[in-house]
């Protein structure tokens, strides 16, 4: 949020940001966002609450009321109402069209004793009111108590888990039903782990070790070592049938042997060595799809966000966050300001399986930051959001700079596909006579609208200086100084 803008959520919420004087609300409901839907209410530098409708192709943009503001109109206000969560309006039904909000709007006035117009300005500044709530909701009952960032400043993460901010969320869960206690909280650590890599054209690529699916580009790109990339051609249906297809025995072996490395039946260097990714690769046909190598419900999806960054010293930083599902588990303790996260729904229940849910066990997840170095040195941060997206972009990203020659944008930029279950897999922008000869190797080409192809950003390291892309799939950019 910057300047008055704003942007929405996917999801139904109230929620509220501070930047400065400017604070976004947004409520949408994930179902209403193909047709457009939500609303939306900002505090502008001045201090004047603004609200207004969010809906594609409805009105040009958000309708404002108060001083400074364009005058609220009939269809400003039902629009209001026809898209806002109507439990905070005329406690029913929403209204599916302009016409019924219309009529909605009409009857409202009518209760209240006005004229159309006038019940226009009464609904809006009901908003106003309503929003002005939802901010002293937001930012004094739900919000992060400013206290509890003074004390892990203080104390560091000590403090947090076993200080008064993590009793409060324990406590905050007893009274949900929750399970987690202080002593589970108290021995909570952090791991420093060693990464694993592969050599890929002169560099090499790093990704963390199990339970994170890092592993799995590794041994894609292993698997790959033994066929000529670049003479198949970017994104040709012979590139992407191998991709894809090592992709399937990559993701098989994550999902049959990764889970919490203490766990592990194999050590996870074993799904690297050369004998096994010799085994799996003999297994790729180069003219059929393989109808065998389900990915299974042991790799999750998720929600996440990546970062990179890097200084005038020569630092750099590849970090990675994610809740899991979007908003995480959904619950706030009242006084936190976040939510928590329910990564415990990725393990599974298959009995003896290395990630069989158990007590005091890390689930198999997504989140996978990654680097590559060139001579032992660091060249490239760099991650894409997406679930199990993420492997499969490492990997098409770093051979898009490293075999095909491209610049950090357009490595980011090109199109990529999406292996998702079975013969399943969609593409994205590589034309029709691509899909028909994936088709004949017996690939089934599904809609590109039907999944997403992750959102990548990178930081590389230059001669002089530094290079940076972000990806236009997803909000992010690229910025130095």
């Amino acid at each position: 949020v910057r300047d008055g803008s704003v942007k929405q959520t996917r999801e139904t919420w109230i929620g509220g940001l501070w930047t400065g004087h400017i604070l976004a609300i947004s409520s949408v409901d994930v179902r209403s966002i193909g047709a457009g839907g939500g609303s939306i209410a900002w505090i502008d530098p001045g201090g004047l609450l603004r609200v207004g409708p969010r809906s594609a192709g409805a009105v040009p943009g958000p309708a404002c009321y108060g001083t400074g503001g364009t005058e609220p109109t009939v269809t400003d206000a039902a629009l209001l109402l026809g898209y806002l969560d109507p439990d905070y309006f005329l406690g029913g039904r929403l209204a599916l069209d302009i016409d019924a909000a219309r009529r909605a709007v009409g009857g409202l006035a009518d209760q209240l004793g006005k004229s159309l117009d006038d019940g226009a300005h009464a609904i809006m500044s009901l908003a106003n009111e309503l929003m002005i709530k939802a901010i002293q909701d937001i930012t004094v009952t739900e919000g992060f108590n400013p206290r509890d960032c003074t004390l892990v400043a203080g104390g560091g993460a000590e403090a947090f888990y076993t200080g008064e901010p993590g009793a409060r969320v324990v406590d905050g869960l007893e009274e949900l039903g929750g399970f987690l206690t202080h002593e589970d909280l108290a021995g909570h650590e952090a791991r420093w782990v060693t990464p694993l890599s592969t050599d890929c054209a002169g560099h090499t690529l790093w990704e963390l070790p199990p339970a994170g699916q890092g592993i799995a580009a590794l041994e894609m790109l292993r698997i790959l070592e033994g066929f000529d990339l670049r003479i198949m051609g970017h994104n040709s249906p012979a590139y992407l049938h191998h991709l894809i297809e090592a992709k399937k025995l990559a993701f098989a072996d994550l999902a049959g042997h990764v889970g919490d490395p203490e766990h592990m039946k194999i050590p996870a260097q074993a799904l690297l060595a050369d004998d096994h990714v010799n085994s799996r690769r003999a297994l790729l046909n180069p003219r059929e799809t393989a109808d065998r190598v389900d990915p299974g419900a042991a790799v999750p999806e998720s929600e996440t966000i990546y970062l990179c960054t890097a200084d005038e010293h020569g630092n750099m930083v590849s970090f990675i966050n994610s809740l899991y599902e979007g908003f995480g588990s959904g619950v706030v303790i009242p006084g936190t300001g976040f939510a928590l996260q329910n990564r415990g729904a990725c393990f599974t229940f298959e009995e003896g399986h290395p990630n069989e849910v158990a007590p005091r066990k890390k689930p198999l997840h997504t989140i996978i930051p990654a680097f590559i170095t060139r001579g032992g040195d660091p060249w490239l941060a760099f991650g894409v959001m997406g679930g199990s997206m993420q492997p499969q972009g490492h990997v098409q990203v770093l051979l898009n700079l490293l075999v095909f020659g491209m610049d950090l944008q357009a490595a980011i930029e090109a199109p990529r596909f999406r292996h998702t279950a079975g013969r399943d897999v969609a593409v994205e922008g590589m034309g029709r006579t691509t899909e028909v000869a994936l088709a004949l190797m017996g690939h089934h080409v599904i809609d590109p609208s039907l999944t997403s192809f992750g959102g990548g950003q990178a930081v590389m390291r230059l001669e002089r200086g530094w290079a940076a892309g972000s990806d236009p799939r997803k909000d992010g950019m690229a910025a130095g100084r």
